[in-house]
């Protein structure tokens, strides 16, 4: 980071401040000396010197000079006359309200005298105040600003509140409620400016005064508010503040808007299949290869193919542990299959857990994620340890060179990775929302590879309580809502077929849906959880009473084959033509049809992998034929 006082040499132009771009040009690049520069100056000054780049985004430009986070963008325009040399350049230089130092330049404050008067002030930086905290975060999320409450008064009283938060709440959880508090108290102090402490306060005279002002906010941000205010009005009152309040019924429970209900948002199937195919055929044998991979890094592909098939929360992915220790990512069972270690250390649920990963293989029968986690270890293992608190994170890289050109890594940043990578990858795929009527692209967000993993795992007949153990979840009550989504589509595709079928008289006949679906005991009663049945995989749980395939699960229209099945195909082929011959020469007319179906499925699905192809019933054997 440059120095305030190291000097960039003077520009020797005739410029004027007030000159606009289009009179910029042409600059005298010649002229500027560069030696005094920042290697993150230099590199946007070069940037810079094309014409068509001066109208980008500081993140576009982030992205051009290679950077993984837009810190880079703040630190070279700390520099006054960098900065001036960029709007002389014609370039409209974007400020935060303040540039806050990174991660590694953040020292924790120790000394307890030291930590009473940093306590005082009224900007806090909670990585100041806290050892661990998740590095995959930005700066400003640990920035909390108690100037932006007006009344000095309550200022004052919240900043108390806040101390003693401290051993309660996560780092940043500070700076996500003073979004919020500050509404309330401003809205209070603009009605009252004469009250000074809490204690004054009256339900009647004021909390019901300013509740219309936050009903007229956004419901969500509405609730937030008031379950914040509340949980400090009781705190206080329960600890009998002098300055808090003097009832615990300012406000009630009553004053809380509903929740709005919102189910998990998986990614639609169409999409899903093009991300998967896209990665399993042409990202994943780049990888094994080690070479270069088209639209983002191998790291960032091997991220989203661990994300993808996990399910893991953005934070934990950000900090899996790759240093051979007991908190190692990568461990394996009595058996020899692999699994993945969480160190709840800093999690949104604090307990450690294993992901088994024994089921996730490719069509060449590699485990994906524990190819995943290998690569990447690879590409790290030469890395030094993060400087902001020493760690060897799987996806660490490089952010910036210390002195003698050390290097200083981090972990991945969640905010690029949402913002940068997975709209790049969505867009130049391209997954397409062929559900829209638009036709837009669809931009996934990291969230809802959990929301799959979770439906898919529903849909395959997973008990819920193995799904609430593999997600992470403190209670089986948010699995559930899993359990809904498949309930909501299994009820689609049912009427959908009805409304397609000539049998009216026996859709119009049919009890309510919800009667037939309400205890959907297909899922939440059975214990069979089989994603691949040797076989073939199935959409439906395998051999369920209620499966609506059960008798021809053989050639389900829902299978799927791979070529690592190429056997278990040749084995059936054989078996049912016994049982075909079997049939015709015993003169059981009932079965030919069905022994002669499945030896033509069978057939029909070992042409297709032997191509190396995965063969779906839907597409190659139950469309443009007789089946």
């Amino acid at each position: 980071m440059t120095n305030k006082n190291t000097a960039i040499q003077p520009i020797s132009t005739n410029l004027e401040k007030s000159v606009t771009k289009a009179t910029v040009t042409p600059f005298p690049f010649e002229a500027i000396d560069t030696s005094s520069m920042t290697k993150a100056q230099k590199k946007f000054f070069k940037i810079l010197q094309q014409p068509e780049n001066r109208d980008k985004k500081y993140d576009e430009l982030c992205t051009m000079a290679g950077f993984k986070s837009n810190s880079a963008w703040y630190n070279a325009i700390k520099d006054k006359r960098f900065t001036e040399l960029l709007e002389n350049m014609g370039v409209e230089v974007r400020h935060y309200e303040h540039a806050y130092p990174t991660h590694h330049e953040v020292k924790l404050i120790k000394n307890p005298k030291e930590r009473e008067e940093y306590l005082k002030q009224d900007v806090w930086d909670m990585r100041r105040l806290f050892k661990e905290y998740p590095k995959h975060f930005p700066p400003h999320d640990f920035i909390v600003k108690f100037n932006k409450i007006k009344n000095v008064n309550f200022r004052k009283i919240v900043k108390r509140y806040y101390q003693n938060m401290i051993a309660n709440w996560k780092p940043a959880t500070f700076n996500y409620n003073m979004k919020n508090i500050p509404i309330f108290f401003n809205n209070l102090h603009n009605r009252f400016p004469d009250i000074k402490s809490f204690k004054e306060l009256d339900r009647n005279t004021h909390i019901e005064k300013v509740l219309p002002d936050i009903y007229s906010l956004s419901n969500r941000q509405a609730q937030e508010i008031i379950i914040i205010i509340r949980s400090m009005f009781q705190y206080m009152y329960m600890n009998k503040w002098e300055d808090g309040p003097k009832t615990d019924g300012l406000l009630i429970s009553y004053d809380t808007p509903k929740r709005d209900r919102t189910l998990p948002k998986p990614i639609p199937p169409h999409v899903k299949i093009k991300l998967d195919d896209y990665i399993e055929n042409t990202i994943i044998p780049l990888l094994e290869a080690n070479e270069e991979t088209p639209i983002i890094k191998p790291t960032y592909w091997d991220f989203i193919i661990i994300l993808r098939h996990t399910g893991r929360r953005l934070e934990d992915m950000a900090h899996l542990i790759s240093d051979g220790s007991d908190i190692d990512c990568l461990r394996y069972d009595l058996e020899g299959d692999p699994q993945l270690f969480l160190d709840h250390r800093i999690a949104k649920i604090p307990i450690d857990l294993i992901i088994p990963l024994a089921h996730l293989k490719d069509s060449e029968g590699r485990n994906i994620v524990e190819r995943a986690v290998l690569r990447q270890k690879e590409r790290v293992k030469d890395l030094p340890p993060t400087k902001s608190d020493g760690k060897l994170y799987l996806f660490r890289e490089i952010v910036a060179f210390g002195n003698q050109n050390i290097r200083i890594t981090e972990t991945i940043s969640g905010n690029f990775f949402r913002a940068n990578i997975l709209p790049k990858v969505c867009n130049q795929i391209p997954l397409s929302n062929f559900g829209a009527e638009s036709g837009d692209i669809y931009i996934i967000t990291p969230h809802q590879f959990r929301h799959t993993v979770a439906t898919e795992m529903i849909d395959a007949g997973v008990d819920i309580y193995a799904v609430k153990n593999f997600l992470g979840h403190s209670s089986v009550a948010m699995t559930e809502k899993y359990v809904k989504v498949y309930q909501q589509r299994l009820k689609k595709e049912f009427k959908d077929k009805l409304l397609k079928s000539d049998a009216t008289a026996i859709r119009d006949n049919l009890p309510e849906q919800e009667e037939i679906f309400g205890d959907n005991k297909w899922v939440k009663n059975k214990i069979i959880a089989i994603f691949d049945q040797g076989d073939g995989c199935c959409e439906h749980p395998y051999k369920m009473p209620s499966c609506p395939h059960q008798v021809a699960c053989k050639t389900c229209i829902k299978k799927k084959i791979l070529p690592r099945h190429k056997n278990a195909v040749v084995d059936t082929i054989d078996a049912f033509t016994t049982h075909l011959n079997q049939a015709k020469q015993i003169g059981l007319n009932e079965k030919i049809e069905e022994f002669d179906k499945v030896v033509q499925f069978y057939q029909t699905a070992l042409k297709i992998i032997e191509m190396g192809e995965t063969f779906d019933a839907s597409k190659h054997f139950y469309t443009g034929g007789v089946h």
